[in-house]
């Protein structure tokens, strides 16, 4: 299941790479590696515009595209460190487009 998960947000960070620096401020990708091998990414869209504002999206054109982690250490890792980028770039809103939402 999570290979298959994480071959879709692979396919979407190929695609959505091109598509979104065309439109939006900065694409972001976040990951976490242990031992060598990555545990978890999260792709994340700076949008600074007038119709939608200065938020900070998990890929912004998909319904869901939020944290995908092996392990419950990595995804709270990638949520912390998505929450310190908000901050840093002081964005108005941090969107999260994760299937299920864990509480840190």
């Amino acid at each position: 299941m999570f290979k298959k998960a994480l071959m879709r947000h692979f396919f979407i960070w190929l695609v959505g790479k091109r598509l979104l620096k065309s439109i939006w401020s900065q694409n972001l990708f976040l990951y976490v590696e242990t031992d060598g091998k990555i545990t978890g990414i999260l792709p994340l869209v700076h949008i600074d515009s007038l119709l939608f504002g200065n938020t900070l999206v998990s890929i912004a054109p998909c319904v869901y595209g939020g944290i995908v982690a092996s392990d419950d250490q990595s995804y709270l890792e990638l949520d912390k460190e998505a929450c310190r980028l908000a901050e840093e770039l002081g964005v108005d809103c941090l969107e999260m487009r994760n299937r299920v939402q864990k509480n840190a």
